[in-house]
């Protein structure tokens, strides 16, 4: 039998034992379908642009389109679940999903193929917010164990996005077969999970603008967090095959599978994080994740020789892959009263370091070359512990005070 008191941390009825019900597996499975349209976006680009014969700068363009629809969802995501209700905003926002990546495999020319993916990336960041919201309330302090799990749901469907349109390309198909099947899938989620209630806001969220119109200052240090974890992550991403290339002096064709590393490290720190979440709190864990970021980041970036390189990124995958769910988790809790205005901000974050991190530090590898660019990402991954432990006491004071 699952009992219910109320949180010290959300003020929200939650349950001491933590259930996968129906709701739960529908929110993973849609989350890892939209996690496997973001992670189409870079494989699929060597075909797009041989077909559609752009530049790099499109190229690029492409990418931004993504990161600036989520950066947009942050700003209006609340208001179009007020507007809407979650059910439907959960479900408008998945139809905009397949819209956009229809859009994007039937374009023709830069500019829709631009335009499915900036729909799609803001569409999928409004679900995102849907189900970040209500696992926030409903679940309580066990929303980090079903954030985390979230979390690698989607690593597991970013991992087989590549494969997928890899393996269809090889096998005599287009590439855009993999995401018209990604197409019916979400319709056959619909037909499958349409039915399924989402619990509407508590009352506690639905007199939130009266109790509470502005969030927390933890809350806010939780979101510098995001950010420049994030753009820490997206800087490792996007720019470590070259780092290892350039500055390591490795083989190209072996650096690109060393990158490897770091997305496993990364599966590995999440299902780890998953585990320890049941027994930790989140305000040992996450600082621990943040610290070992930036130890392995630093062996990464300072080692003397192309193993231990390798080592580091694998160090740094492990803590980065637990900085998102456990600061999100750890910010929401920061705004019990306003969990959805919460949720829609955090995108801001995410949106804001994927829009502009690569292209900053392309900017100063360009000028400086890549092994003083990754500097800026010692740089930031050093404040964000340091934010972290700010927030942390922040966040204990509020509760202190309630």
């Amino acid at each position: 039998m699952i009992t219910e008191a109320p949180s010290k941390i959300t003020h929200m009825p939650v349950t001491h034992v933590f259930v996968r019900n129906r709701m739960i597996w529908q929110f993973y499975i849609l989350a890892g379908l939209c996690s496997f349209v973001a992670s189409s976006l870079g494989p699929m680009m060597p075909f797009l642009r041989g077909e559609l014969k752009f530049d790099y700068t499109i190229m690029a363009y492409h990418f931004s389109a993504f990161a600036l629809g989520v950066l947009i969802s942050g700003a209006v995501g609340e208001r179009v679940m007020t507007y809407l209700g979650r059910k439907k905003a959960m479900w408008a926002g998945l139809a905009g999903v397949a819209a956009g990546v229809g859009i994007l495999i039937l374009g023709k020319a830069p500019a829709p193929t631009i335009f499915g993916i900036f729909l799609a990336g803001m569409c999928a960041s409004i679900f995102g917010q849907v189900i970040d919201t209500v696992i926030a309330e409903r679940l309580g302090e066990n929303r980090t164990i079903a954030i985390t799990e979230t979390n690698i749901v989607t690593s597991i469907c970013a991992t087989v996005a590549p494969a997928a349109i890899g393996s269809f390309v090889a096998a005599g198909f287009d590439w855009r077969t993999p995401l018209a099947i990604l197409i019916l899938c979400l319709g056959i989620s619909y037909a499958v999970f349409g039915r399924n209630n989402v619990p509407v806001p508590l009352n506690t969220e639905r007199n939130s603008v009266q109790e509470s119109s502005r969030l927390t200052r933890a809350y806010w240090a939780y979101w510098l967090v995001i950010l420049l974890g994030c753009a820490s992550e997206w800087s490792i991403v996007f720019w470590s095959p070259d780092f290892l290339q350039n500055a390591v002096k490795m083989e190209r064709t072996l650096a690109a599978t060393a990158v490897s590393a770091f997305s496993i490290a990364m599966m590995a720190g999440r299902i780890t994080g998953s585990v320890l979440s049941r027994r930790l709190s989140i305000r040992l864990l996450l600082p621990a994740a943040a610290v070992l970021s930036l130890f392995g980041f630093s062996t990464f970036w300072l080692a003397p020789t192309a193993v231990i390189n390798v080592l580091g990124l694998f160090i740094a995958g492990l803590g980065v892959a637990n900085m998102y769910p456990l600061t999100l988790s750890a910010a929401l809790g920061a705004a019990p009263k306003n969990l959805a205005l919460a949720a829609s901000r955090m995108n801001m974050a995410t949106g804001a370091a994927g829009l502009c991190a690569p292209l900053i530090l392309g900017g100063i590898a360009d000028r400086a070359g890549i092994f003083q660019a990754y500097s800026a990402v010692a740089i930031m991954l050093t404040l964000a512990v340091a934010a972290i432990f700010y927030a942390n006491k922040l966040a204990t004071s509020t509760e202190n005070s309630r």
